[in-house]
């Protein structure tokens, strides 16, 4: 497995005064939060979630589908955007981030 494989593609963005919108683009998987670091907390949960409970099947070869659900193109180019101007710019709201999958989820069989 190449080391890209083990984390999600994430951004998050300040939509209105105290709202915050975060997006998985590899999983397509969406929260909102009053803050940047609740908003990220709420995704984690949210892509925990969603793995545990696909990841808990008998069904193994449906398991690549359902791995495999990238967000519309619009959000995949805001998440660049994202991660070029928090890289240039450093500006406060928009963040680009990768979320590590965890390793019990990685690791089990």
């Amino acid at each position: 497995m190449r080391t890209e494989q083990l984390f999600l593609r994430c951004y998050a963005k300040q939509i209105a005064e105290g709202q915050w919108y975060a997006m998985c683009i590899d999983l397509n998987i969406d929260a909102e939060a009053e803050t940047l670091p609740a908003v990220k907390s709420s995704l984690e949960d949210a892509i925990l979630g969603y793995l545990e409970t696909v990841t808990d099947t008998d069904n193994r070869s449906s398991l690549e589908i359902l791995l495999r659900r990238p967000a519309s193109l619009s959000h995949q180019l805001f998440y660049y955007f994202a991660k070029y101007v928090t890289r240039i710019h450093r500006i406060v709201n928009s963040h680009a981030f990768e979320e590590p999958v965890p390793i019990r989820l990685a690791l089990s069989s």
